[in-house]
């Protein structure tokens, strides 16, 4: 049950990836090389801002332009959960704390989101379900928050948190890519449109879904 408190020696989304040795060792070698936990958290912005740079470039592509930009999307979208994973690892390596280091922490997070899900609705030319979706996406983080304030608590519960949401948007890129280089698949009748507008709203659905899930946790921790 993705919970943790104030309590907690370690306040983090709980990741099993933490644990793995190239991930550590990653994490070691950015730390050695100087990079700050902030300065990898505006990494994690700047892959966000390619990702979407790349999805309103496919709205007039086709073929193999069109199945390059989602792929290259889906990596920038995994270079930011991979950024995401960093800054916390190296912040935990590093001595200091900086009075800013919280700011960084969420508010880059909430900007790749939006950027994230316009970029997937202009692709497809439904800017105004991407909108929908980004501000879903950001209700769920801002109940955590909300509930953090009140009671201390860090819910990361899902089924539609921030790794579920990059998840699903790198599935339905990457299949939407794929029906672009095989043949075979074209003759199913699915579009990369379709493909997109699936992922879109399984995001928005998974995020009304874990708002409420996250608000009945609050009201019932609140209740006692």
């Amino acid at each position: 049950m993705s919970i943790q408190n104030e309590n907690s020696a370690d306040n983090r989304r709980p990741l099993q990836s933490r644990a793995h040795p190239l991930a550590q060792k990653l994490a070691l070698y950015l730390f050695n090389l100087g990079l700050t936990a902030n300065q990898i958290s505006l990494a994690s912005l700047v892959f966000s801002l390619l990702a979407f740079l790349l999805l309103w470039l496919s709205f007039q592509a086709d073929g193999y332009v069109l199945a390059v930009l989602y792929v290259g999307a889906a990596l920038c979208c995994q270079l930011r959960l991979v950024c995401n994973l960093m800054d916390g690892m190296v912040a935990m390596l590093s001595t200091q704390k900086t009075p800013s280091g919280a700011i960084w922490n969420e508010l880059p997070d909430r900007i790749a989101d939006t950027l994230i899900f316009v970029g997937m609705g202009l692709s497809v030319g439904q800017s105004a379900l991407g909108w929908a979706v980004a501000a879903a996406a950001i209700l769920v983080s801002y109940v955590r928050e909300l509930g953090h304030g009140i009671d201390g608590v860090m819910d990361y519960s899902g089924p539609m948190a921030k790794p579920h949401r990059m998840a699903c948007v790198t599935v339905a890129l990457l299949l939407s890519a794929m029906l672009q280089l095989v043949p075979i698949l074209q003759n199913t009748g699915l579009t990369a449109n379709n493909l997109m507008l699936v992922g879109l709203m399984v995001c928005g659905v998974g995020c009304i879904v874990t708002l409420i899930v996250r608000v009945s946790r609050l009201n019932k921790r609140l209740k006692g």
